[in-house]
């Protein structure tokens, strides 16, 4: 069977085109269903239309085969209307715009040439369509690529361009075509903006590359680093000098920066008066006011589900020193991490110690600001300063050396050695000290000639603190405290370690029982001997600052 005879028995038997939706009726005709449908509503009649097979019974009427199903599948038909080929299946669901005739396009031409003609837009003409108004636009057809024309005829084809864009745009062409640049991928991009001569690279200013240093708390060190990497994407940072004079417009008077005297001990013992670099802030009152304003426009202050009192702000100021400075900082406790790296302002650094003359040295001048810090009204919020730091510091910031004498070595109450040893249920609690009963002692150790011998007796309380905060709101060291637990502890398990491993070494051995025993005894000594060291050497040390401090301020011992 040859492929028109196949053709043909696909044929409606009504309307002799190709079957659609094709049904098979009892005589085994195949026939459109659209087509027996129209053909029952027309002639009324009962019996098969294809032969004399009998009534033409719905029962009796079924969907072709499978096989007549795949056959038209496979064939294409010809659309007159719009000349193009459709496979039968999908005809009748087909929708097609009838081409133009050769003579309806060249009369088409002519219409269209002759509006642009008369046109008063050059080049344009609207049409009205009974909905949203048609716009022709005439553009002459490239016959080479942009590439190889002159820069002339580049030109033209830009002017016919912005003249489309400006029509699609709505009368917005610039907006279209950074548009147009957006759907590029970022190869693409690049690859457009390097023929055009355009440099890809994106530039950050100074001002904007020290917000991020500061902002992302970037060192120097890792900033080159940033910027190198960066560089490799096409993003340039500003250059540091640049960064420097942007650093002095923005400090400003804000930061002072002198040398001041401070002391250094020395390797053979003593101390030496020398000048060092420091730096503050002068108006600490202003920087937390401001940080404090900053924090409530970005709606960062909390009060901690009420562990802050409602009515009051807390600041902690604080010390910490490391790599061979020393800096003073403040913290706004009513925010949600207080103790992070962002929340901390240090307004105050020197490279020296954290000795009580060189505390007083840097700090006095902040004296009078902290103390008006503390009770300050603030909005509708009460100001409260807390001092904290490590175990060394915050006796040193009360100026209470807990190391000069073994006696009463607590900041916070007045115990010594001896209670200290007793438990809690014997000795009972010790008097708490306050800001008033170390002012009258150390005024009565003044009163008593300043001899620092006799410190103990007016319980280490030989110089006024440095800030009157009261003692209440000076924090404990809990880490450090806990670490000198832990420390200790560490300390005495790995004593009784030792001592079982030389009580098992004296047993297991055949070497003279006396000799081993005394040099047991000697290693079992030498970790008490070095604590006693250390703590000497610190006791030294201490009390040579304290010398130096009171030598400074005019109170040296006249009575040795």
């Amino acid at each position: 069977m040859n492929s028109s005879s196949v053709l043909s028995q696909l044929k409606c038997q009504l309307c002799s085109n190709l079957l659609t939706q094709p049904l098979e009726l009892p005589c085994s005709a195949l026939v459109c269903t659209k087509c027996i449908a129209e053909w029952v509503a027309a002639t009324g009649a009962e019996n098969c239309p294809c032969s004399d097979d009998g009534p033409l019974l719905s029962s009796r009427i079924r969907p072709a085969s499978n096989l007549i199903l795949l056959l038209l599948a496979d064939i294409l038909a010809h659309c007159i209307s719009c000349s193009r080929d459709v496979k039968a299946d999908a005809y009748e669901a087909h929708k097609c715009t009838p081409s133009l005739t050769p003579n309806e396009e060249r009369e088409a031409v002519v219409l269209l040439k002759k509006a642009i003609s008369t046109s008063t837009e050059k080049g344009i003409i609207h049409l009205a369509t009974g909905g949203t108004p048609m716009a022709f636009i005439q553009v002459t057809k490239a016959r080479n690529p942009t590439t190889a024309v002159s820069s002339r005829t580049v030109k033209m084809r830009c002017s016919e361009m912005q003249t489309v864009r400006s029509i699609v745009s709505g009368g917005e062409p610039s907006a279209l075509i950074q548009n147009e640049v957006l759907v590029l991928n970022d190869e693409e991009r690049r690859a457009l903006l390097q023929k055009a001569g355009i440099s890809s690279t994106i530039a950050i200013g100074a001002a904007e590359v020290l917000a991020i240093k500061a902002g992302l708390v970037i060192p120097w060190n890792k900033l080159r680093l940033l910027r190198r990497w960066l560089k490799s994407s096409g993003i340039s940072l500003a250059g540091e000098d640049r960064m420097t004079d942007i650093s002095k417009q923005i400090v400003g008077d804000n930061l002072k920066g002198e040398l001041a005297p401070f002391s250094f001990m020395l390797p053979s013992g003593g101390e030496e008066i020398k000048g060092a670099p420091l730096i503050y802030n002068p108006e600490l009152v202003a920087k937390v006011v401001h940080l404090l304003e900053e924090n409530e426009r970005t709606e960062r202050l909390t009060w901690h589900e009420g562990f802050i009192p409602a009515s009051e702000v807390w600041i902690k100021i604080g010390g910490d020193k490391g790599g061979g400075t020393f800096k003073m900082n403040f913290q706004i406790v009513n925010i949600a991490t207080p103790n992070s790296v962002h929340n901390t302002c240090v307004f105050c650094c020197f490279a020296a110690g954290d000795s009580v003359t060189n505390l007083h040295a840097a700090l006095d001048r902040f004296k009078d600001q902290v103390e008006h810090l503390n009770g300050m009204k603030w909005r509708q919020y009460t100001i409260k300063i807390f001092t904290c730091g490590d175990f060394e510091f915050c006796p040193k910031c009360m100026d209470y050396p807990e190391q000069v004498v073994g006696c009463y070595p607590c900041p916070y109450c007045i115990i010594d050695s001896e209670m200290m040893a007793s438990p809690l249920s014997v000795r009972g609690h010790a008097a708490q000290r306050t800001l008033e009963t170390m002012r009258a002692d150390h005024q009565c150790y003044v009163s008593a000639g300043s001899i620092k011998r006799d410190a103990q007796k007016f319980y280490n309380c030989i110089s006024p603190p440095i800030f009157d905060i009261p003692v209440s709101q000076v924090c404990p060291p809990g880490l450090h405290i806990t670490l000198g637990i832990l420390t200790k502890m560490f300390s005495l398990l790995e004593a009784v370690c030792c001592n079982l491993d030389l009580e098992l070494a004296l047993h297991a051995t055949d070497v003279d029982s006396s000799s081993f025993s005394k040099y047991s005894l000697e290693l079992q000594n030498l970790p008490l001997l070095q604590a006693e060291l250390e703590e000497a050497q610190q006791a030294q040390e201490n009390f040579q600052q304290m010398a130096t401090y009171v030598v400074l301020v005019g109170g040296a011992e006249r009575n040795p």
